[in-house]
């Protein structure tokens, strides 16, 4: 499974639009209230063993948009601990005028042994 993979199956759950770096709208669609978008902004091995990589990080940056906050917005911080990643740091973003939406990023860290 990828990286993108386990984003997608740790949020599903949550019921909630998801995609990888935007959310594609249909023609004549509009916004939903709350959706995710996500990013891997980083990658790299951590372990080698004769010039193998054995062990690889991720850096999972999450996007959280929100037309009427973050008090109610599904519990991703949950979902994400559950399907074995690490929470890591969450700011806050810029208002988007265009959509009508709160953003906030959450980080969080994925590692795996590889075979």
């Amino acid at each position: 499974m990828t990286i993108w993979q386990k984003v997608q199956s740790a949020l599903a759950p949550l019921l909630i639009r998801t995609a990888n770096n935007r959310l594609p709208l249909k023609t004549g669609e509009t916004w939903p209230d709350q959706y995710i978008t996500f990013q891997v902004p980083s990658a790299g091995p951590e372990k080698y063993i004769d010039d193998h990589e054995t062990a690889r990080s991720y850096l999972v940056q999450l996007n959280l948009w929100s037309r009427s906050g973050f008090e109610n917005f599904p519990d991703v911080e949950t979902a994400m601990l559950a399907a074995g990643f690490y929470f890591q740091a969450e700011r806050d973003m810029d208002y988007n005028d265009k959509t009508g939406h709160y953003g906030q990023s959450k980080d969080f860290l994925f590692y795996e042994e590889k075979e």
